[in-house]
């Protein structure tokens, strides 16, 4: 792999992901996406499935314990709705992942690296096993194409700047403000600072195994390319 380029994933809730690709010796942005139309329409296809278990469960607390037949009736199209959104978290993250590679092997093979997240205990508010479906996928296509995926922590990534390294403000839900260096996007800040934190973990690599296994050639893709519009 690259030591060039290391590219930081930083997972969210409006977006999928925000995916940032930073140069390793000047420290600047040289790219950034929150990933394909078809990703944003697939991860709103999958909150709208949530909200409509919600939305279902709740009706179904709420009708008469003598009204079994339209208690029972709720709950079953919940579940239904409740599949539709696991299989669409599935394809999404294969999704996500296959256009994650394509990036990290068009920029030198470069290393991509994702939040350590193994300290979450509420998964379900926290959506940790998304996250962990993403992370397995994209190993999983990274690794195919010779790169190699990082883990590093997520200790306040969105309170810093990736340019100064001060606190920000989060004046707006979407905006992180640094008094040094104005204003940037939340997301993007933060995947930026995940990015710089595989840095060192490929200088070791680099320099002190060179007979590591996973120091490889770029070779050529051999993941397929997403595509770029929904399939139906």
């Amino acid at each position: 792999f690259s030591g060039d380029y290391t590219i930081g994933i930083d997972v969210g809730i409006n977006d999928y992901a925000t995916v940032v690709v930073r140069n390793s010796s000047t420290g600047k942005i040289v790219h950034q996406t929150t990933l394909s139309q078809r990703v944003h329409s697939l991860w709103n296809s999958v909150r709208a499935s949530e909200r409509q278990v919600k939305k279902l469960r709740e009706k179904a607390a709420s009708l008469s314990l003598y009204d079994r037949q339209g208690r029972m009736a709720a709950l079953d199209e919940a579940d239904l709705h409740r599949k539709a959104a696991s299989r669409k978290k599935r394809e999404l993250a294969i999704l996500a992942a296959l256009e994650i590679a394509y990036l990290a092997h068009f920029w030198d093979n470069a290393v991509v690296a994702v939040e350590d997240l193994s300290w979450i205990t509420n998964t379900m508010q926290n959506g940790r096993w998304n996250r962990g479906e993403l992370v397995k996928w994209l190993t999983h296509y990274v690794g195919q194409n010779g790169g190699w995926v990082v883990s590093v922590s997520s200790a306040n990534t969105s309170q810093l700047c990736h340019v100064c390294g001060s606190e920000v403000t989060h004046p707006a839900h979407k905006v992180s403000q640094c008094a040094q260096c104005g204003v940037f996007d939340r997301d993007v800040n933060a995947a930026a600072n995940i990015a710089a934190r595989a840095v060192s973990k490929v200088e070791k690599a680099r320099k002190t195994r060179a007979n590591n296994r996973k120091l490889q050639k770029k070779t050529s893709l051999k993941t397929p390319i997403a595509r770029a519009s929904l399939k139906y």
